[in-house]
């Protein structure tokens, strides 16, 4: 969905806040975020986290995959504080899917 050079704001977003390890399951994640993203342009923070049912990761106890995927929640209030640098409204427009 991005290039190492220009990746999607997904995949900046878990890169940037160490949403990653070993890598295995980082695609899967990715890709179940990102079509929650072109299903619905803002997800509350439910929404969010229903996209990661069926993902599993053994390295990174989710928090830091969670923390990325929820600058993407309309409902801030109910998450943690977003890190500085990290929401803006460029970024969190809703993905266009391909094809369209």
């Amino acid at each position: 969905i991005g290039t190492s050079k220009a990746p999607h704001p997904v995949q900046k977003r878990i890169s940037e806040m160490h949403g990653s390890q070993c890598g295995f399951c980082t695609p899967g994640i990715v890709m179940s975020l990102y079509s929650t993203l072109c299903k619905n342009s803002k997800p509350s923070l439910a929404d969010i986290e229903g996209s990661f049912d069926g993902n599993l990761c053994r390295c990174t106890g989710y928090r830091p995959i969670l923390d990325a995927a929820k600058t993407f929640a309309v409902d801030p209030e109910k998450c943690p504080p977003t890190p500085e640098g990290f929401g803006s409204e460029a970024d969190a427009q809703a993905p266009e899917a391909e094809g369209n």
